[in-house]
């Protein structure tokens, strides 16, 4: 007889309290720099608590007990307290930062954009991915950003709509109602469908085509640290944090490390960043 792997989450109250401390970070931090949203990653209480939760997350789970696919980080890596000195930082050496990353349209080299990592090119297949992203904000309550909108499948827009999850899984656990009870069940649910979906197949080949960028804009070696730079720091704790993410939800690791594949018409890259989307 056959056994179905155990999917019952973990919900103690201080790790998923971590997990979408966590997550917000992470959105933030892959966020334009100029957006109201980025003010509050300037805000030394909520980066110093995004360290605590990635330390305590890291000692969660044991590198060893963990299977990594191909472009994760071990649970180890998961630290940002290289991160931490580099908030010193004036909000326009960021925005500076950023646009040189990622370019005033799209990054061909690193997009954060999860359908610039499909195999497939179709427009009609990109499109329905998009709709079915814009389908899960939509039902549960998350409604589109004025605030420098992005695209539906930009990574900090999925990040954060997972903290979302969390939050509202949290918010449901503590209260009394007649459907609480139901109501979390279905963002534990959503948490794990979003993330095996639209998360950990293309996370880990944008955060290593990141690093890889931000190498050798400094002028470092392929196999160098990436210690002195933010989104290098950034790029190797999200790889771990999302293989920490996958292991926990017990979701079968990807086999290959996709590669990006953008659209190279300029002019509907421009045309799509311009659209709306859920924060």
């Amino acid at each position: 007889m056959s056994s179905t792997p155990d999917h019952t989450p973990n919900t103690d109250p201080a790790l998923q309290q971590a997990r979408s401390c966590l997550y917000q970070f992470f959105a933030l931090a892959l966020s334009d720099p100029l957006s109201e949203r980025a003010d509050r990653l300037r805000q030394s209480e909520f980066v110093e608590m995004a360290a605590a939760a990635a330390d305590f997350m890291s000692r969660a789970q044991a590198d060893d007990a963990a299977v990594l696919a191909p472009g994760e980080m071990p649970a180890s890596e998961m630290s940002l307290q290289p991160v931490l000195k580099l908030f010193e930082r004036s909000a326009e050496h960021f925005e500076a930062d950023y646009q040189n990353t990622f370019g005033l349209l799209m990054s061909k080299e690193c997009p954060p954009y999860e359908t610039e990592y499909c195999p497939q090119t179709f427009s009609v297949f990109r499109s329905n991915e998009l709709a079915d992203i814009a389908g899960y904000y939509h039902a549960f309550g998350v409604e589109p950003s004025r605030d420098r909108p992005e695209r539906q499948d930009h990574i900090a827009l999925e990040l954060e709509f997972m903290a979302w999850l969390i939050g509202k899984a949290l918010h449901a656990d503590r209260s009394d109602s007649a459907n609480a009870a139901e109501g979390a069940a279905l963002c534990r649910d959503a948490q794990r469908d979003f993330f095996e979906k639209h998360l950990v197949w293309w996370i880990p080949a944008f955060c290593a085509a990141l690093e890889l960028k931000v190498k050798r804009a400094s002028g470092e070696a392929a196999d160098g640290s990436p210690a002195g730079t933010f989104y290098g720091c950034v790029a190797r704790a999200l790889s771990a944090f999302v293989g920490w993410e996958r292991n926990s939800m017990k979701i079968e690791p990807p086999t290959a490390l996709v590669e990006p594949n953008p659209d190279t018409d300029d002019a509907e890259m421009e045309c799509a960043a311009c659209s709306g989307a859920p924060a």
